[in-house]
């Protein structure tokens, strides 16, 4: 550094970068609207933490999910991909809220009427105070086992995605684009949620086909970054 940046009393400081981390996932078969998952961990306490959760779910009639809190605090959507059909609905959504402290929270998700199942990842994030997404995307189908989206994530950024499907029978997900997190199959196998992340130095663009292994089906996925 120069004496004259010294003098100035400037001081250069690198950026931190973003970064998420993978901590759990759950679910409950009962149907409800709403479904809390009391004490699950969070991760570590730090001020600059972003709780991020995942959240599949499936009934035979037309809802909406209406919010989610995280710890009794209310969570931000980030996306939300709704796929309504003659058979029902499929629910899939990512929710984020900054939790500075404590490492369980209660997780409440509502839905405006009874669900047959849920299921939820939950993620930590990291590196930057912003609850609020840099880009998203989401895409559903009632045919095809295959979705695709694409979002920018920029320098020292980070992507999270979730897929949720009811297929006719047994199914996973496999991932292209991003690294797989966790697969459940909530309640019955024909249904699942698999949720994934990335952390990036270098911007680009971030190209996600989710397939589901057991077609025709109908389901959801939505994808964020964060910088």
């Amino acid at each position: 550094m120069s004496m004259a940046a010294l003098q100035l009393g400037i001081i250069s400081v690198g950026r931190i970068p973003s970064e998420i981390s993978y901590i759990t996932n759950a679910s409950d078969s009962v149907d409800r609207s709403v479904y809390t998952f009391s004490g699950q961990s969070i991760g570590p306490a730090s001020n600059d933490r972003v709780v991020i959760v995942t959240i599949g779910s499936r009934v035979n009639a037309s809802t909406t999910l209406s919010g989610v809190t995280i710890g009794g605090v209310t969570a931000t959507e980030i996306a939300y991909a709704q796929n309504v059909h003659a058979g029902g609905t499929e629910h899939c959504a990512i929710y984020a809220a900054k939790i500075t402290s404590g490492t369980t929270a209660e997780i409440v998700v509502t839905f405006t009427g009874p669900s047959l199942r849920c299921a939820i990842g939950v993620f930590a994030k990291t590196g930057s105070t912003g609850v609020s997404s840099f880009d998203t995307d989401t895409d559903i189908t009632d045919t095809s086992g295959e979705f695709g989206v694409s979002v920018d994530v920029p320098d020292n950024g980070t992507v999270l995605c979730a897929a949720f499907c009811g297929a006719s029978g047994s199914t996973s997900w496999t991932f292209s684009g991003v690294t797989e997190d966790f697969d459940i199959q909530p309640e019955i196998a024909a249904n699942a949620l698999a949720s994934g992340h990335d952390n990036y130095v270098t911007g680009q663009t971030v190209n996600l086909t989710a397939t589901a292994t057991s077609t025709p089906l109908d389901g959801a996925v939505a994808i964020a970054t964060w910088g």
